[in-house]
């Protein structure tokens, strides 16, 4: 893949569209400092994919729209189109082109576009994949970058050269299909466990049909059963309820008799209660007085408890001091005992240590003997030590002497054969090096030769490349412009049939209305007049809602009908218009003798006399001066100048260049762009005729000199190698 062109449009600082070309030879972008070389780097890792606001040197993604200037608005949108030259065998590619676009809005939504086609960013990724493009390729090396590919590790750099050896989409495809696998393997284990846990509940479930079903079955009979005791038993309650309602009435009347019974035993009840009540309360006075005597009895019971106790306690204390007090003088008795033994002991003890002190002494005078007796021999032995060893020195010395001797006699001899050996070999070597010598240096003479030649024939192809380039640049500089030319003019062409299209609308809803209100097929003043060329822009501004007036004839208007019972018509349908009425008799007595007046609206526009009575009188002015001075010399007279400005009496009128044009200056507008299109097109086609041939020659040139520069590299590499063998040789000579 190659890269084409770059199309920007509100990307950061970008806020027109820009199309930036990128011909066969283009190396680098140059300019002073801000003014957007960046942000073109930055649009091309931003459409193949980058993601992260910081490395776009922005803290969100939205920061890379055009947020506006003093004098332009912020815009709503950034994207960017990013065209790539590839075989037509690869995939996606229309007529040996791949388009990229992105798109990001300030809501922000994105899109990414293949071909003009929505597409996600695993599409773009996928196709990008091994082709060396990317945001982590390394197509795409940032300031600073290429210190952290060398400083990083193998497995870092193992990643580029794995980009570049093609074998990523691979390793990507097969991480996928590993990924897969697992997944499926996952899937078909859980299915083993879904079937099995399906098989298992599909056996409960066919014995649960079956009891259902036999379920269904009782559960009729049950019913069935069900409704005949029912039956039964409804029969039977109802014989029973005649009786019940017989016993009911005898029940009655008993329980009115057992009533009256009841209130004279509840008077009795009441005159019990009252003297129980006193009775509780004499009971209650007694057993206040016997729960005194009951407290005052358990208090003097437990201080006897507590007095008992304590005396338990002294006698165990007393019996334990008694105890005691034995042990401790039998402990007494022992110690007396022992102590008895052990001056015994100490007596014995003191005897053996003066004996052992006299074995002592004798052993040391012998000890002392001895020592004398090993002190002497010592010193004999010495002696002879030191004769013997001064005996060997002298016969050590003696083999040195002879060892140096035979080793000096061999290394003469050996010295001498080697000399002759060598004067051998140096003299056949000084033949080999002049033999060489003369070699290089005849080839040093014919690759001079032939360095010389092809220098000259390579200056001479640089200086054709340079003329070249020269007029490839004017053609890419033309076909630059005859472009933006013609996307300017299909661009105003665009917005003018647009505003022709609303205007078309609007007069065919006042064509409808008319209709409606009685006027069939009616004029207007703007298809009866015929602009000189040049003054449709101020014309339109004069006119107005004028353009749109609609002239009103006798035959338009029928017999016994007027322009207010048609103006009224027309309101009444809910529309509104502009009527001219063609006076019988134009009186212009308005006339201006100027040099200034170029000529009259009316004979400019070309309309008939009783037509141009109808419209107020102006005249045609070059200059804006001219026409503020005539409009006060003349106020009943409109003066229009060619600077958009038209004055009458003190009033002036000014209209903008930005200003929409007006229904005669968008025809004539219209008129002249559909003339000059074809032109630029054509112009445009010969220019890229003449600039492939341009790019082909150019290209043919540059092979030709690259071959004649790896030519030229050879040779002066061989040249080199020439010279240094023979300074070699004549260094081996000399």
């Amino acid at each position: 893949m190659k890269l084409n062109s770059l199309d920007i449009s509100g990307f950061k600082s970008f806020v027109d569209p820009v199309s930036v070309k990128f011909a066969p030879g283009v190396t680098a972008i140059v300019g002073p400092n801000g003014c957007g070389k960046s942000n073109l780097s930055d649009a091309i890792t931003w459409v193949l994919g980058e993601q992260s606001a910081k490395s776009l040197r922005g803290a969100k993604m939205q920061d890379i729209i055009f947020s506006g200037s003093a004098k332009r608005k912020p815009l709503g949108m950034a994207e960017v189109s990013l065209t790539l030259q590839a075989d037509t065998s690869y995939p996606d590619t229309v007529d040996g082109k791949i388009t990229l676009g992105r798109r990001v809005f300030r809501t922000g939504e994105s899109q990414y576009r293949l071909n003009g086609k929505v597409v996600r960013l695993k599409q773009i990724k996928e196709l990008l994949m091994d082709t060396g493009l990317g945001i982590r390729a390394y197509s795409v090396i940032e300031q600073g970058k290429i210190g952290l590919i060398l400083s990083g590790k193998p497995q870092e750099r193992r990643k580029l050269l794995e980009e570049a050896a093609g074998i990523t989409r691979y390793k990507a495809r097969k991480r996928i299909a590993e990924i897969k696998l697992e997944e499926t393997s996952a899937n078909l284990l859980r299915l083993d466990d879904i079937v099995s846990e399906v098989e298992r509940s599909l056996r409960s479930l066919k014995r649960q049909a079956s009891a259902a079903r036999r379920y269904q079955a009782k559960e009729g009979e049950y019913q069935g059963l069900l409704k005949q005791v029912l039956l039964g038993r409804w029969s039977r309650v109802s014989g029973q309820l005649g009786e019940l309602d017989e016993q009911l009435a005898g029940l009655t009347s008993e329980d009115a008799e057992r009533t009256a019974t009841l209130h004279r035993n509840e008077a009795t009840l009441a005159e019990g209660r009252e003297t129980l009540d006193a009775l509780a309360a004499e009971l209650a006075e007694r057993h206040e007085v016997q729960a005194e005597l009951a407290a005052t009895i358990e208090g003097r019971q437990e201080f006897v408890k507590g007095a008992r106790q304590r005396s338990e306690e002294v006698g165990e204390r007393l019996t334990m001091g008694r105890t005691q007090a034995d042990e401790r003088r039998r402990q007494s008795s022992d110690f007396q005992h022992s102590l008895g033994n052990l001056d015994d002991r100490s007596q014995e003890l003191l005897a053996e240590r003066d004996e052992a002190a006299r074995a002592v002494a004798e052993d040391n005078d012998q000890l002392a003997a001895c020592q004398a007796q090993v002190e002497e021999a010592a010193a004999r032995t010495e002696a002879i030590r030191h004769e013997l060893a001064e005996a060997l020195t002298q016969v050590e010395g003696l083999r040195s002497e002879l060892q140096r001797t035979q080793v000096e006699i061999e290394r003469r001899s050996y010295r001498q054969r080697f000399l002759g050996e060598e004067r051998a070999r140096l003299d056949r070597s000084l033949g080999e090096a002049t033999s060489v010598l003369e070699t290089a240096e005849q080839k040093i003479a014919d690759i001079t030769s032939r360095l010389e030649t092809q220098t000259t024939t390579r200056d001479q192809l640089a200086e054709a490349l340079d003329k070249l380039l020269s007029r490839e640049a004017e053609a890419s500089n033309e076909a630059r412009r005859l472009e933006n030319r013609l996307v300017s003019l299909e661009q105003r062409q665009r917005i003018l049939v647009e505003l022709s299209e609303e205007h078309a609308k609007r007069r065919r809803a006042l064509v409808n209305a008319l209709a409606k209100a009685g006027v069939d097929d009616p004029s207007f003043l703007a298809d009866q007049v015929v602009p000189s060329e040049g003054w449709e822009d101020v014309i339109d501004h004069f006119l107005g809602d004028l353009a749109d007036a609609v002239i009103l004839t006798d035959e338009a208007l029928g017999e016994g009908d007027d322009v207010i019972a048609l103006a009224r018509r027309l309101a009444e349908v809910g529309s509104s218009a502009i009527f001219i009425r063609p006076l019988a008799a134009a009186d212009n007595a308005l006339q201006v003798d100027d040099p200034a007046a170029l000529e009259s609206l009316a004979d400019a526009l070309g309309l008939s006399a009783e037509l141009a009575g109808s419209l107020p009188p102006a005249y045609l002015v070059n200059a804006a001066d001219d026409a503020q001075r005539l409009a006060a010399a003349h106020p009943g007279v409109a003066f229009v100048s060619r600077d958009r400005l038209w004055a009458r009496g003190g009033s002036l009128h000014v209209q903008g260049k930005e200003a929409a044009p007006g229904v005669l200056a968008r025809e004539s507008e219209l008129e002249a762009i559909a003339q000059e299109i074809p032109d630029c097109e054509h112009r445009l086609e010969q220019t890229s005729e003449l600039l492939a041939n341009l790019i082909k020659e150019r290209t043919r040139h540059a092979t030709e000199i690259n071959r004649l520069e790896n030519e030229i590299g050879n040779l002066q590499r061989e040249s080199a190698v020439a010279n240094a063998r023979r300074h070699d040789a004549a260094a081996r000579r000399q």
